[in-house]
């Protein structure tokens, strides 16, 4: 995984009011899919979809959850990510990118 700074995950989320999260979300998702830890993950832009994105979202993070405990060796448990990803928007991206840099520092 990509070392990211921390304070500044979660601060350009917060400034951007979401958007830098949703960009963050996309771009983990895509190393997680290249490096296996899940098979499929949904886009984070369908939360875009009038009435149902929402929804799909949830559902979206869920998956990515579950990819992130894998690639962290379950530093967070799948349930855990998902409820700093979900309930803590741009903070627990921040939370779960500290546990991403940690990875991948161990395997540089």
């Amino acid at each position: 995984m990509k070392n990211r700074s921390v304070p500044m995950v979660i601060i350009l989320g917060l400034v951007t009011i979401g958007i830098y999260y949703l960009i963050w979300l996309h771009q983990t998702r895509a190393e997680l899919l290249e490096k296996k830890a899940a098979e499929k993950i949904m886009s984070p832009w369908l939360v875009l979809i009038p009435f149902v994105g929402g929804l799909i979202f949830i559902y979206g993070l869920w998956q990515y959850s579950e990819g992130a405990a894998k690639v962290t060796n379950n530093k967070y448990s799948h349930a855990v990510a998902f409820l700093l990803l979900w309930l803590l928007g741009p903070i627990g991206a921040g939370i779960v990118q500290g546990a991403y840099n940690e990875v991948g520092g161990a395997q540089a």
